[in-house]
């Protein structure tokens, strides 16, 4: 697990060890210029395999992109799990 304090620490994350990520998990609301749900959409556009899911207390104002998963608070920590299991699981199917 990666934590970051801003979006554009996070973009450098996704820069070096984007493609050994299985999932990101962002608020809307972060600290520094950028929203999570932009930098949704550069991981969903850098990475598709990613799984992203963007979370807040209310909808937010843009509109998360295709394939992002918009979460709405509160969530249980057992849903994180899941979703993880659910991206691991997926990241090591055979490709055909």
């Amino acid at each position: 697990m990666v934590q970051c304090e801003s979006a554009e620490a996070a973009k450098l994350v996704l820069d070096r060890l984007g493609s050994r990520l299985l999932l990101l998990m962002t608020d809307v609301n972060l600290a520094g210029r950028m929203s999570g749900v932009e930098l949704a959409a550069i991981a969903n556009a850098r990475h598709p395999e990613l799984n992203v899911i963007v979370t807040s207390g209310k909808p937010p104002a843009e509109r998360p992109p295709d394939g992002v998963k918009f979460w709405s608070k509160p969530w249980a920590a057992l849903d994180i799990l899941r979703e993880a299991a659910l991206a691991q699981a997926t990241a090591h199917r055979p490709q055909h």
